[in-house]
């Protein structure tokens, strides 16, 4: 029978977040905290980000990408702001999503339940899929003693191991003999290696501002 595995419990929320979560925290608007009579419940919070999330997303969908390489440093320039902006919203908005689904998986963890009920329906909580970790040559050594008293044959062990070997080209040292080992060492690697490019649609986009601004 396998034996039962210890499984960690999620991360803890920081205090912080529980509380905004549950409609405790104050709401700070640049960096001022507001005062103990302003804060609000989450129920208050919840009704004033629905319209504006609703009107969020109705908005993005009217920006009109520019031609870039035929723009202006000016018009890169707005559009590169547009993307700052954004992106710190999506920062503040996905610290929120997942400080949520932290506080659903850590109630599953304490409760030891897998789906939570919701006036119009429920939250399901799917564990990760867990796995065995083999120490391989420990187990080798172990099976190899239990095969003298005949409890496993050769075949069944050999059945249970598997040995993968990957042969790779070393690039750096290809170039060189390449390069260095004249005209027949350099045809021999072009004609058994081929220049894959990266994939265009997966370059990092890297904004440098003056650090003045």
């Amino acid at each position: 029978m396998a034996r039962r595995k210890v499984v960690s419990p999620p991360p803890e929320i920081p205090d912080d977040v529980m509380a905004a979560l549950s409609g405790r925290a104050a709401i700070t608007s640049g960096k001022h905290e507001l005062e103990e009579d302003d804060r609000r419940t989450l129920a208050e919070v919840t009704l004033e980000l629905v319209p504006l999330t609703s009107s969020l997303r109705s908005t993005i969908r009217d920006i009109a990408l520019i031609p870039v390489a035929r723009a202006t440093p000016a018009q890169r320039t707005d559009l590169i702001d547009l993307r700052e902006q954004l992106s710190r919203a999506m920062r503040d908005l996905s610290t929120w999503v997942d400080a949520i689904d932290i506080s659903f998986r850590q109630a599953a963890y304490e409760v030891q339940a897998s789906e939570f009920l919701l006036t119009d329906g429920v939250v399901k909580i799917e564990p990760q899929r867990g796995e065995w970790v083999v120490n391989v040559p420990a187990l080798q050594t172990e099976l190899k003693e239990i095969m003298a008293h005949g409890l496993i044959s050769q075949a069944e062990y050999d059945s249970i191991f598997t040995t993968v070997i990957t042969e790779k080209a070393n690039g750096s040292r290809l170039n060189y003999f390449s390069s260095k080992r004249g005209g027949d060492v350099a045809a021999a690697i072009d004609r058994h290696r081929m220049w894959k490019a990266g994939d265009p649609n997966a370059a990092k986009v890297i904004v440098q501002r003056a650090a003045n601004r």
